[in-house]
């Protein structure tokens, strides 16, 4: 048997063997990319104006998606058994103010959706009376993450309320 110093050249069937599986092995891992892309949705920042009345209650909160796939907002409930519903507040032709009911919220993979004064909010519908640092468990329920949970604190600090 004779030892050369250059390597071994592969037969042409084997070289295209090896591309074939080089191949397969390249798009599998494109293909587990794909179906891997998850969100990871993490929800903070929950505040609470001390509301005027007993009878609603404006929240405002951040939504973060970090991941690699959008999700879905569907649903809030509250802790105290309150009704919770999603809504958008409107700028109407007259120029007033309204608000209106929104079924869900898509969440961008890597973007941040802000609920604040103006646009989206959380309206919790009799509420009872609430005073500054009392706080609510909020459950938001997504179509992919599943329920994540948050305390909303109440503030009469508007520049709070304002993320400043």
């Amino acid at each position: 048997m004779r030892v050369s110093d250059s390597p071994r050249r592969p037969q042409p069937a084997t070289a295209r063997a090896c591309i074939r599986i080089g191949s397969l092995a390249l798009a599998s891992i494109g293909i587990a990319g794909c179906v891997s892309g998850r969100p990871d949705v993490a929800v903070r920042d929950a505040v609470i104006p001390v509301p005027m009345t007993a009878d609603s209650a404006s929240v405002y909160l951040t939504i973060e998606n970090s991941g690699g796939a959008d999700d879905v907002l569907k649903g809030v409930s509250a802790s105290s058994g309150q009704l919770a519903h999603l809504h958008e507040t409107a700028i109407e032709s007259d120029g007033r103010a309204s608000m209106r009911a929104v079924g869900t919220v898509r969440i961008k993979a890597g973007e941040t959706v802000r609920m604040e004064p103006g646009g989206l909010h959380v309206m919790l519908m009799n509420p009872g009376e609430l005073a500054d640092g009392d706080q609510l468990q909020l459950y938001l329920a997504f179509e992919k993450s599943g329920v994540k949970h948050v305390k909303a604190t109440v503030t009469d600090d508007y520049d709070e309320v304002l993320g400043g």
